[in-house]
């Protein structure tokens, strides 16, 4: 008698569809090895929905005639924080799987010129994704049980907790072909090496901190402006001598810049000495900023933050709901205010400088969480432009007092690896 044993699931393979929003599938072959994403869980629901008519010839006849209504899969996707490693080569997002997943989910995909790494939902990913899920019965030493996956759309979560490697989990939805007989293949990672981020230590932690974006401040010089680079909505200022800034966040106002979607008050994040990156929504294309372009600073001041755990359901903030059409494009669409959950550290008694969720209700901030290594291509920071504090709950971490804060982001959300 032979004995067979359940499948289980063996590689995830993921990547772009050739014609964003086409209901086709990029071809029926399977994906090659190099796309496959180390995943920590694969799951994979496909689910077949009918519908039923009732035959009307005879009065006194039960049969009942089902049809297709529609074939569609859940796929999750869970997978570690990864960082770049290598910065001394050009990246092309597109060669990365992983990449690929945050732009189905909605994240844009900008590689600056020094190789850094920029995801973000300021401008619009229209991407679709296409995957292949690979079963193996041990008993079949030739074949895998191969579906093709195809339209795929979705969110991503973020989770960070002290003492763990950050986690990314993809929920997707899309269309599945039944599946077939596939020659097995082994996973093949290439160029795309797999660096996990550190675990969240205090070691690794850089920076976690938010702005007040309630006050007005006042603004002044921040120095001459060398340029001003722009990849869709995200631009980079470069100064022609270090402008001696030592936040993260800075309030940030251009102005007489070309295209003048660049100008404006904006959040600023801190590259480098000379370097400032802002988001300016409305801007399209790519290119260098003409004009006399000036550069201020708000004297706003950042407040620092001690968290225990980090919780950000649907980073990017879009709702991808499906829906039956005789349309090529099978999802509506739509941004969705999202919560940013943390576990904070409870602040000393009049403690300068350390964010008080109980003083800040109902006011809006920027903020950025970065932790890493001290070398290029070690670092990923997740960060907001436009955060509410909207829950503040007295709680405790580990033996210790806490707040388990909850601010709903209706901003731009960022991930950047540097």
């Amino acid at each position: 008698m032979a004995i067979k044993f359940h499948e289980r699931n063996q590689a995830v393979y993921v990547g772009l569809q050739t014609d964003a929003g086409s209901a086709n599938k990029v071809a029926t072959a399977s994906l090659g090895s190099t796309t496959a994403i180390a995943c920590t869980e694969i799951s994979s629901d496909t689910t077949r929905d009918t519908g039923a008519f009732q035959y009307l010839g005879d009065s006194l006849s039960r049969d009942e005639y089902t049809y297709t209504k529609d074939t569609y899969i859940d796929l999750g996707i869970t997978t570690f924080q990864q960082v770049l490693a290598s910065l001394t080569s050009a990246i092309n997002p597109d060669t990365a799987s992983l990449w690929k997943l945050f732009q189905a989910c909605g994240g844009n995909i900008a590689v600056a010129a020094d190789n850094t790494v920029w995801v973000d939902n300021a401008s619009e990913s229209p991407d679709y994704a296409t995957a292949d899920v690979r079963f193996a019965s041990p008993d079949d030493a030739t074949n895998d049980k191969l579906y093709k996956f195809w339209d795929l759309r979705g969110t991503v979560d973020v989770n960070a907790s002290l003492g763990e490697v950050p986690t990314l989990k993809f929920a997707l939805k899309g269309n599945a072909d039944d599946p077939v007989a596939s020659a097995k293949q082994t996973a093949n990672f290439g160029t795309q090496v797999t660096n996990v981020a550190p675990s969240v230590l205090y070691t690794t932690v850089k920076t976690a901190k938010l702005l007040d974006m309630s006050v007005v401040p006042t603004y002044s010089s921040a120095g001459t402006v060398t340029s001003v680079t722009y990849a869709k909505a995200k631009a980079i200022i470069t100064f022609s001598a270090p402008h001696g800034l030592t936040a993260s966040l800075i309030r940030l106002r251009i102005s007489g810049a070309t295209p003048a979607t660049l100008n404006g008050d904006f959040v600023g994040y801190i590259l480098d000495a000379s370097t400032i990156v802002y988001y300016a929504k409305g801007t399209t294309g790519t290119g260098t900023a003409t004009g006399t372009i000036l550069a201020s600073k708000g004297d706003t001041a950042e407040a620092t933050f001690c968290f225990s755990t980090l919780d950000a359901p649907n980073f990017f903030g879009f709702d991808y709901q499906r829906y039956l059409t005789g349309c090529d494009q099978g999802f509506a669409k739509g941004a969705t205010p999202t919560d940013v959950n943390v576990t904070m550290l409870e602040p000393q008694v009049g403690e300068v400088g350390v964010f008080n969720p109980t003083e800040n209700v109902t006011k809006f901030f920027a903020g950025i969480i970065k932790f890493g290594g001290s070398s290029a291509g070690t670092t990923v920071a997740y960060m907001w432009d436009k955060l509410q504090l909207a829950t503040d709950k007295q709680g405790k971490v580990a033996t210790y007092l806490g707040r388990d804060v909850t601010f709903r982001n209706t901003g731009t959300s960022m991930i950047f690896y540097q």
